[in-house]
């Protein structure tokens, strides 16, 4: 007769018990079982995340690099990817309310929806679909910004210098204006194809 010995889960992703290898590689799946992200509707929601997921996935170093500057930036945390069954690319942050610096309707923007917790009860949790060509819109956005801010301070030199009612021909201050009204049209631009001002949610210039 053999006899099944049943252990406790050590780890973390043990406690997802449909599938513990699925979080193993997580940043919290490595952590004790019965530490304080160890709940049972914390791990309810994993397990209901991971039903609707293929698996966990290794993002590409352009989309981590982007997303790790939101961690910097606005206090986005605890980052994880995933492949939907839909085919989607999915991204998973997980960090305390004070400590994010958007508004809701900032994140809502973002392409960012709030679930259950899935890292711990004191944390809010938040998923959006990996958008790779409008993270590229979003960079450009983010590269035109400090050309905008550098053209403005020089625009407004340039009139401190000489009022513009007094410009004439060639004066450097003409050059900077045209320089700086392609700049915002640009900007102008690329915020219509992502449909709301990312630049007001940057606030890389005054």
């Amino acid at each position: 007769m053999t006899t099944i010995i049943e252990t406790s889960p050590v780890y973390l992703h043990e406690r997802v018990i449909l599938n513990p290898k699925f979080y193993e590689n997580t940043y919290w799946g490595g952590f004790r079982a019965g530490s304080c992200c160890d709940t049972e509707d914390v791990i309810l929601a994993r397990t209901a995340f991971m039903l609707d997921s293929k698996s966990s996935r290794e993002p590409t170093k352009a989309e981590s690099q982007f997303i790790h500057s939101y961690y910097q930036e606005f206090g986005l945390d605890h980052l994880e990817y995933y492949l939907g069954k839909d085919g989607n690319k999915y991204q998973v942050c997980s960090q305390h309310p004070r400590n994010l610096r958007l508004m809701s309707w900032e994140m809502e923007d973002e392409g960012w929806r709030k679930i259950a917790s899935m890292y711990q009860r004191s944390q809010d949790t938040y998923v959006r679909i990996y958008d790779k060509e409008r993270e590229k819109i979003r960079q450009k956005i983010r590269n035109l910004l400090p050309d905008i801010h550098h053209y403005r301070s020089m625009l407004h030199a340039a009139t401190k210098s000489l009022p513009e009612d007094q410009w004439y021909p060639g004066y450097w201050g003409l050059d900077m204006k045209s320089k700086l009204t392609r700049r915002e049209l640009k900007l102008k631009e690329f915020e219509g194809e992502l449909g709301y001002t990312y630049s007001e949610i940057v606030r890389a210039y005054p």
